[in-house]
């Protein structure tokens, strides 16, 4: 069985689950990450020195010459965004597979920065993971496949971002299964006036409960 070409694109730990998945499987060719992760030597930087994979840092993102010339190095057969930053059509639209965004809400809540702390904030009962197709619109491509995940009253921040990683495996998996294999995807319909979007949250925004 053929051995699928990977590049990510990512600046956070809420890949690294994700990533300790894909390599068991797939070729992860280069990964596009924000240099002052390593020099905090996080996760990802560990993953990357583990097992020798090809990085770019993100700066470059909007250097064409510099993008196509690592995505013809490391030959992607797809693309996949995991908190990572805007990127531009000549680069979702390269490979042959397109690019897909894991999201973690169950959109359209939540679009933008923090799904995760609006739904925390909100009292939401339920959160989950949208994985989308990636097109100019920031979180409103195309939804491929959503798993709903229930918010425990004990849960915080960490406590879901920890959740939502890990259970983001398995509808990646399902979807990057069809992709491959040419099984017909049933885009899931929603009502693209109902978006909510989320914007950062500074140390002024806190409340105390």
């Amino acid at each position: 069985m053929k051995k699928y070409n990977i590049i990510i694109l990512t600046n956070g730990d809420f890949s690294i689950n994700i990533l300790n998945f894909l390599i068991k499987k797939y070729n992860i060719k280069g990964i596009i990450t924000n240099k002052y992760l390593f020099k905090k030597k996080n996760k990802i930087f560990k993953f990357i020195n583990k097992y020798k994979i090809n990085y770019l840092y993100d700066k470059y993102i909007n250097n064409k010459k510099i993008i196509l010339n690592f995505f013809i190095k490391n030959k992607p057969d797809i693309l996949i965004c995991i908190s990572f930053k805007y990127i531009k059509k000549y680069i979702y639209k390269y490979t042959k597979y397109g690019t897909i965004n894991i999201h973690p809400s169950l959109l359209p809540k939540y679009i933008g920065p923090n799904p995760i702390r609006y739904s925390i904030l909100n009292n939401d009962k339920y959160t989950g993971i949208s994985i989308i197709n990636i097109n100019s619109n920031i979180d409103k491509g195309n939804i491929l496949i959503q798993k709903k995940i229930k918010i425990s009253k004990k849960d915080n921040y960490n406590t879901l971002f920890n959740k939502l990683s890990y259970y983001s495996i398995y509808p990646l998996k399902k979807i990057l299964y069809n992709i491959f294999n040419n099984i017909k995807i049933n885009i899931i319909k929603i009502n693209k006036n109902n978006y909510i979007n989320t914007k950062k949250i500074y140390h002024k925004d806190g409340k105390i409960n």
